[in-house]
C-alpha cells in the first residue's frame, strides 16, 4: 500500500471511528449536564471529522485508480455522499418544537448511524481488497480492528448505563 492509500486510510478511519466516536460520547456527556443542547465544541468536532473524511476523500479521487470496481471504492463514495448529506440536513434544521423537527432528527440520526456502520465495514472491505490485489496477509489488522471496535463498543455501552450499573450497586461509589 503507497503513501497516499494509507494516508487516505488513516484520515476516514480517523474521521469515523475516532472523532465520531469521541463526538458520540462528548456530546451525549454535554447534553446531559446542560439539558440537551450541544456546546460549540461539539460542532467543531463535528466539522473536524467532516474534514478529514473529505481530505481522505480527495485524496482518493486524486490519486488512485478510481474505476469503481469493487464494493469498498462504491461504498466510500456513498459514504461521503452521505456523510456532506448530512451535513446539509444539519445546517437546514427545522427550530425546536416545530412539526417538522422529529422527522428531521430522525433522519439526520440514521445518516449519522449509517455513516458509522457503513464506516466500519467498508474498512473490513477495505482490507479484503487490499488483501486480494496485494496477497498480503490481513488478519493482524483485521485482529486489530476489531480489538478497536469492540472497546469503542464496549465503552459506548458501559457509559450509556453507567448511571444503572452504579444504581444496581454493581460499582460501588466512595
Amino acid at each position: 500500500m503507497g503513501d497516499q492509500q494509507k494516508l487516505s486510510a488513516f484520515l476516514f478511519h480517523v474521521s469515523i471511528v475516532f472523532v465520531m466516536f469521541l463526538l458520540v460520547s462528548a456530546s451525549q456527556e454535554h447534553k446531559k449536564a446542560k439539558g440537551g443542547h450541544s456546546s460549540k465544541k461539539d460542532h467543531n468536532m463535528k466539522k473536524l471529522a467532516v474534514l478529514l473524511a473529505t481530505a481522505g476523500a480527495i485524496m482518493s479521487i486524486k490519486n488512485f485508480n478510481n474505476s469503481f470496481n469493487n464494493n469498498h471504492q462504491r461504498l466510500g463514495v456513498a459514504l461521503y455522499g452521505i456523510i456532506w448529506l448530512q451535513v446539509l440536513v444539519g445546517i437546514f434544521r427545522p427550530q425546536r418544537g416545530s412539526k417538522r423537527r422529529s422527522l428531521w432528527f430522525f433522519a439526520h440520526w440514521i445518516m449519522g448511524t449509517a455513516v458509522s456502520l457503513l464506516g466500519v465495514l467498508n474498512v473490513f472491505i477495505g482490507l479484503q481488497a487490499y488483501q486480494e490485489k496485494t496477497s498480503k496477509s490481513i488478519t493482524t489488522w483485521n485482529i486489530l480492528f476489531t480489538v478497536q471496535i469492540s472497546l469503542i463498543v464496549i465503552f459506548y455501552l458501559l457509559q450509556e448505563k453507567w448511571v444503572y450499573i452504579k444504581n444496581q450497586g454493581v460499582i460501588w461509589d466512595n
